[in-house]
């Protein structure tokens, strides 16, 4: 014996009649407002969802790592992207001691030497990408 469908259809095009009962149906439910979970059902709900957090703690081998890394090699991200990105870090405060760690990862790794086409100016990317080109002092006063 078969199902007639796949089931999920509901009531496809209500008559105003059917219309009007499940409205009345539906008057006065707020979905749960007001109402407090207890203790009780707060840790069962807490000791169900332990545990089931997908891949947490697992590491990527270095094959999958390069796997992304290729998927990911020539995409850019538009400037919509990264305006997204930039409005969900804003204001996010890092903890010292993960500063300190940022900082001595990138201690002794050599930045490229650019040069600032308005100034000449010769430095590390990354202050030189935030500090010259587009936004040189120099730029501005042509």
């Amino acid at each position: 014996m078969l199902n007639r469908t796949d089931g999920g259809e509901g009531v496809s095009n209500p008559s105003t009649e059917t219309r009007n009962k499940m409205s009345i149906a539906h008057k006065g439910k707020q979905n749960r407002l007001g109402q407090h979970t207890s203790d009780e059902t707060k840790l069962r709900i807490s000791a169900t969802l332990k545990g089931k957090q997908y891949r947490l703690g697992t590491k990527a081998t270095e094959e999958t790592k390069e796997k992304v890394r290729q998927a990911n090699l020539g995409k850019r991200k538009t400037e919509e992207t990264k305006e997204k990105l930039r409005q969900a870090n804003l204001g996010k405060n890092i903890p010292s001691e993960t500063r300190i760690k940022m900082s001595a990862a990138k201690k002794g790794v050599r930045q490229p030497k650019l040069t600032c086409p308005h100034c000449n100016k010769v430095g590390g990317s990354s202050s030189m990408k935030r500090y010259h080109f587009n936004n040189c002092k120099v730029a501005t006063l042509f």
